[in-house]
């Protein structure tokens, strides 16, 4: 008997499997929604039908975010209907399994880390980003924050590219042998903007052998005076994790830069002493 030859293709194999779906999805199941809830399916099938065109409008981001609160909800309302139907004493209430530890389990998956919107928080929200693989001198990273911030504070990037190299001819912003902090101080009232910036070989601040892998520059007005210790207050607390850097580096992109800053312990720890 010879052997069987391998004759599916990729296009067969997805024929195959949309046809299940199809089948199991489209023919099946509506019989037996509708034999168990009668016209109420249809109604489900045209609503879910509405809410899947108008997703398809939306963009990834929205639709990945949108997803995941789902996701979390599902799972706390499965905690919360387990925890109603155990205690309603129902008789026709028969699960053939039972959770251990409860209702420890269901109340831990109800109860979850709440992130404080602080003002930090919507600063790190808005923060511009600026992402460098390579090793570069101080005056090219200055050069490229001016490029990026001065149409939002309305700063010629060539001012704005002196007062950077001003300030940092004063004292050094270099906290950490990985971190520095720049900061300047702005003309004008009520403005405030924080830039997040990482280079992957580092960033040559001075004539020693530090370089720097983490930035966080702070940009205000002086009657903000207060939000700038905030924002010291609260970078200074997410620095501090052991593994900051590590994560920092091993970040794919600009958004998983900034949920370093909005996801940090900083907000945990400020939730307890609350």
């Amino acid at each position: 008997m010879g052997e069987l030859k391998k004759e599916l293709g990729l296009i067969d194999v997805w024929v195959i499997s949309t046809g299940a779906i199809l089948s199991s999805g489209i023919f099946i199941l509506p019989g037996f929604a509708f034999a168990k809830s009668g016209a109420a399916s249809i109604l489900a099938y045209i609503v879910a039908a509405i809410l899947m065109s108008g997703a398809l409008a939306l963009k990834i981001k929205i639709l990945v975010k949108a997803a995941s609160c789902i996701l979390i909800l599902t799972y706390i309302f499965t905690c919360i209907a387990v925890i109603i139907l155990r205690e309603s004493k129902l008789q026709n209430y028969k699960p053939d399994f039972k959770t251990p530890l409860y209702p420890w389990i269901q109340t831990s998956g109800i109860k979850r880390d709440s992130i404080i919107k602080d003002d930090f928080y919507e600063l790190a929200e808005n923060a511009k980003i600026i992402d460098i693989e390579e090793e570069i001198n101080l005056e090219t990273f200055f050069t490229m924050v001016a490029d990026k911030m001065g149409s939002s504070l309305d700063i010629k990037p060539g001012k704005l590219y002196n007062l950077l190299l001003e300030r940092e001819s004063e004292s050094s912003t270099i906290i950490s042998p990985d971190v520095a902090i720049p900061h300047i101080v702005m003309d004008g009232e009520d403005n405030f903007h924080l830039l997040l910036a990482r280079s992957r070989k580092g960033i040559r601040f001075d004539n020693d052998d530090s370089r720097i892998k983490a930035v966080f520059m702070l940009f205000g007005t002086r009657n903000k005076r207060n939000l700038h210790l905030k924002s010291l207050a609260a970078i200074a607390q997410i620095i501090k994790n052991s593994d900051f850097i590590e994560g920092w580096l091993a970040a794919k992109n600009e958004e998983a830069l900034r949920d370093i800053v909005l996801l940090s312990e900083r907000n945990q720890s400020e939730r307890k002493k609350q």
